[in-house]
């Protein structure tokens, strides 16, 4: 008996547990949890990016032959940079989801801060009242 050909198009047997043929591999992280490491990290973040924006002002203002405006300026600056980095990781994609995860940890952290301080005006105005 002789052997039959294998059927048109058909490659080598796949290994188990190895990615399905013309299925590009993603080694690394999933984006679910690069989402989640992101959504983790925003909280920190926030205070990071905050204390990073207000050092080119206080460093500024504390010259005397400095200008006030001129701190102003720095702020505005480092604040657009920051802005253009997470422009930047939204789109490129391997950092795409990290950023993702920061917005919303960020909105997240925003959201409960806006809740307490509501929690914080109805109690200081109940106890005046």
């Amino acid at each position: 008996m002789s052997q039959q050909p294998p059927p048109p198009y058909a490659g080598p047997p796949v290994p188990p547990g190895s990615p399905p043929p013309g299925h590009p591999g993603r080694p690394g992280l999933s984006n679910k949890a690069r989402f989640w490491i992101g959504f983790a990290l925003a909280a920190p973040l926030m205070f990071v990016l905050a204390f990073l924006t207000s050092i080119p002002s206080a460093v500024l203002s504390a010259l005397p032959s400095v200008d006030p405006a001129v701190g102003g300026v720095a702020q505005l600056a480092v604040g657009v940079l920051e802005l253009v980095g997470l422009v930047a990781a939204l789109v490129v994609e391997r950092t795409r989801w990290w950023a993702i995860g920061f917005l919303a940890g960020a909105a997240t952290v925003l959201i409960v801060l806006a809740g307490a301080c509501v929690v914080i005006l109805v109690a200081v105005l109940g106890s005046s009242g």
